[in-house]
């Protein structure tokens, strides 16, 4: 049902799936569809009947496949495959020049690996968290974590589209819909006052409004700015702190977590005014905002952040809700600042 809401622009879909026995599925996402095995006799044209395929296998691409899904695109439709298949079933040929495909497997692993096949192919991004529809979908980055810190192998890929369907929140998980709200949260405090009194009800009833609010921030901030050397920084309202505490635990503390209390944090050293709002909105959303690592653990997390520049460290701090700046801080200071938001 997901995926007929999400793709419901197409009047036919078909998804190929291989179980762990090895017994290869595919299903047909007519209104009358059902499962049926691949015949493996199928001829090249088999999948043609279709407008758009996802390839859900692990091990699907087969040779008897490379025909039939390269009949498929050439003919028009278009393909979301995942990615085990560049490490060992690839052809250079079968996907060079293709202008419909997707990687399937998270938004930063796909949009990294599509940066680097070929020295950058297209890819659409496909949302399916609240983190993911208001932030790491939209403006191109895509980064791993190495173990120095997080997201210090990535680049800059834009994907081709978007395709944001909210209902798929329904099921999401009550932690991850908060993860999400960490981030909606960030947005209002360094953006938008009116957004940022949103989150202060309800959300998950009906998150349609925050979430586009939240996109057209983040555009028109990186329309500005898309490789982050100057306003897209103030993305990063609570980050470095926030990243500095995921490092600290070894990415056990997910990613929305950890900005919350990065964010909490920040508002405490630089705007205890505003810091018992900011902790009634993140609370209110189910965020913790105690930090349980030192000042010194956190500062030397914080160091090898990519915001770091040689001597001083790029911090967004905060002004009043809505509004925040940009300010290059020695790194001589840092342990002080942190001390400072952790007491």
């Amino acid at each position: 049902r997901d995926v007929k809401s999400t793709f419901q622009k197409y009047r036919s879909y078909g998804i190929l799936i291989e179980m762990n026995d090895g017994r290869r599925f595919f299903f047909s996402g007519t209104p009358y569809g059902d499962f049926d095995e691949v015949p493996a006799e199928a001829e090249s044209g088999y999948f043609n009947q279709y407008e758009l395929l996802l390839n859900l296998g692990w091990n699907t691409m087969i040779a008897g496949d490379y025909d039939k899904l390269y009949s498929f695109v050439e003919n028009g439709g278009t393909l979301f495959t995942g990615l085990p298949q560049f490490s060992t079933h690839t052809k250079r040929d079968f996907l060079h020049d293709w202008k419909d495909l997707a990687l399937w497997n998270g938004g930063d692993l796909s949009g990294l690996c599509a940066a680097m096949y070929l020295r950058g192919i297209r890819y659409v991004q496909i949302p399916t968290t609240l983190l993911a529809c208001v932030d790491s979908s939209i403006g191109g980055k895509c980064a791993v974590d190495l173990a120095a810190g997080k997201n210090l192998a990535g680049a800059f890929w834009q994907p081709s589209l978007v395709i944001c369907d909210p209902s798929l929140l329904s099921t999401l998980p009550d932690a991850e819909f908060a993860n999400g709200m960490a981030e909606v949260i960030k947005y209002g405090a360094g953006f938008d006052r009116k957004l940022f009194d949103m989150t202060l009800g309800n959300v998950r009833e009906n998150p349609d409004p925050i979430i586009a609010r939240c996109i057209k921030i983040k555009r028109d901030t990186i329309e500005s700015d898309e490789f982050d050397r100057g306003e897209r920084k103030k993305l990063n309202l609570g980050h470095t702190i926030g990243h500095a505490v995921e490092k600290c635990s070894g990415f056990s503390i997910p990613h929305g977590s950890a900005v919350s209390m990065g964010l909490y944090a920040i508002y405490k050293a630089y705007a205890a005014e505003e810091a018992s709002v900011i902790k009634k909105a993140l609370e209110a959303n189910g965020l913790p905002v105690q930090i349980p690592y030192t000042a010194d653990e956190l500062c030397s997390a914080a160091l090898s952040d990519k915001k770091r520049n040689g001597d001083t460290v790029s911090l967004v701090l905060p002004g009043p809700i809505g509004s925040c700046r940009i300010e290059n801080v020695p790194v001589a200071s840092l342990n002080g600042i942190i001390a400072e938001a952790l007491s």
